[in-house]
């Protein structure tokens, strides 16, 4: 978006609802920070129809809401979303200890991961997977700690459950584990380090 194409546009809204005339300059800013990543002509649709049917000054949440629900909006350029989260914003980890009485431990969880939508999140509920990652590390009953990546967005299912709960859920081979890896659960309860 063109930043000179909001200021008219701003000042036309500001126009037609009877706003002060500083009102344009003092918004600008706000405004271009929400709908920057629009397309000129969406913004232009949005608050053509603002001023057409709207009888109250819109918010610039009002202005975003109309053109994300326009369906001819224009598709946006530039990266699709993060790799390593498939866009969602959530990382999987899942952490392989032995607990007090010898008996295997996975605990599978779901944190922040560190890409814009990930960021948002660990603002509120996530935690950021980096911290996770930390925080299992640093505990000494952990064995093994495992997180998706770009290159495995998902966590195989042999890492996110023990051997007896894939033994129990009859899971066949080709979902099982698909190669000899360091942390395997023999290992582990056997106690070789």
């Amino acid at each position: 978006m063109n930043r000179e194409h909001l200021s008219k546009a701003i000042e036309a809204i500001g126009r037609n609802y009877n706003k002060r005339p500083e009102w344009s300059a003092d918004s600008l800013p706000a405004w271009w920070h929400q709908l920057k990543r629009y397309s000129d002509s969406d913004m232009s649709r949005a608050v053509n129809e603002i001023i057409r049917t709207r009888t109250r000054c819109p918010t610039v949440a009002t202005v975003c809401a109309l053109i994300e629900a326009n369906p001819h909006m224009t598709p946006r350029e530039g990266p699709q979303g993060c790799p390593a989260c498939e866009d969602t914003g959530q990382r999987e980890l899942s952490k392989w200890s032995i607990n007090t009485h010898g008996a295997p431990v996975v605990v599978a969880y779901l944190a922040a991961c560190d890409c814009d939508k990930g960021h948002r999140l660990s603002a509120g509920a996530y935690a950021d997977y980096r911290e996770v990652l930390r925080a299992w590390q640093a505990d000494p009953a952990t064995r093994e700690v495992y997180v998706a990546d770009a290159r495995s967005p998902k966590l195989p299912l042999w890492q996110r459950v023990d051997p007896a709960t894939l033994e129990r859920l009859q899971v066949p081979e080709d979902m099982q584990r698909t190669e000899a890896m360091p942390g395997d659960w023999a290992r582990l309860v056997g106690g070789d380090q």
